[in-house]
């Protein structure tokens, strides 16, 4: 990756682009009203990267990266709307990715002022925006995560006993975990969009 490469990807993933995530918390605030401790937040960002938004949202990001059509983007984003099943993170996940992508527009006509999507979630806007500013698969996917987890704990900040500082600790804590996540999905994205369809075949010795 160039040096100016390298320096978009860091301007789309700094927490001071203004797509608006610093608004949401995505549940956090739900947990600190009934006692969610930097311990227990721990936990819980490890179980959304072991089963959550790690396989889920990164698969997406994985896939929409190797799309290679805007059909192929509007299949994934309805395929991501169906797994979204919580309203308020499925209506989270589309008011950042258009604003992702109304913005992108402004900055990188070049590579983004065609790439409107019906269902723009943040997931696949942001891969297919990285493929298209030339940002390798690896690096989009990381920076995604670690994205998602400092802006979780930035929230966390404002809602729980928890310093910017032990933020920061707990970064470092999850950051193993993260890059697991990636290698995982770099490997098989779509691991559990198999086993969906697999419900679905013709032919089949198992049920799941």
């Amino acid at each position: 990756m160039d040096n100016l490469t390298l320096l978009r990807l860091l301007q789309l993933s700094d927490s001071q682009f203004p797509i608006g995530a610093f608004a949401h918390s995505n549940g956090l605030e739900s947990y600190a009203q009934q006692g969610l401790d930097p311990d227990g937040l721990l936990e819980l960002l490890t179980s959304q990267l072991d089963c959550g938004w790690g396989r889920l949202d990164l698969a997406a990001v994985a896939l929409a990266w190797q799309a290679d059509d805007v059909a192929t983007l509007e299949r994934l984003g309805a395929e991501v709307q169906a797994w979204k099943v919580v309203p308020g993170l499925r209506q989270t996940s589309l008011r950042l990715g258009k604003r992702l992508l109304t913005l992108a527009a402004r900055l990188f006509p070049e590579a983004a002022a065609d790439l409107v999507l019906e269902r723009p979630h943040q997931a696949v806007a942001f891969g297919a925006l990285t493929r298209r500013l030339g940002i390798a698969q690896p690096a989009a996917l990381l920076a995604f995560g670690h994205g998602t987890l400092l802006s979780a704990l930035m929230a966390a900040t404002r809602c729980l006993p928890l310093s910017p500082e032990r933020a920061q600790e707990l970064l470092i804590a999850l950051q193993p975990k993260l890059a697991e996540a990636v290698e995982r999905v770099l490997h098989d994205p779509a691991a559990d969009l198999r086993a969906h369809q697999q419900a679905y075949l013709h032919t089949r010795l198992f049920q799941s």
